[in-house]
């Protein structure tokens, strides 16, 4: 197998695990305000987006890519 396929491939996993991790929280939010008060919030989608808007944001002014950082060869690699 190539590098290029491995780290494509790890990206992918890794990827798929934070959109995972993201779902579960939502879920995770919306059992417990339904648990706590048996209403159903329907804003707390649209406060995720605003979190992650805000995030994006966050990551686009201290000029930190969150995801595009490619792999580099270490020095001294064969």
């Amino acid at each position: 197998m190539s590098s290029d396929f491995l780290l494509s491939l790890a990206q992918a996993v890794t990827k798929g695990l934070l959109t995972g991790m993201v779902y579960g929280l939502m879920a995770l939010g919306l059992s417990v305000i339904f648990g706590v008060m048996r209403v159903v919030n329907f804003a707390h989608g649209e406060i995720m987006v605003v979190a992650m808007y805000l995030a994006w944001a966050a990551f686009e002014y201290a000029g930190v890519p969150p995801m595009h950082r490619q792999a580099e060869p270490m020095s001294g690699a064969r």
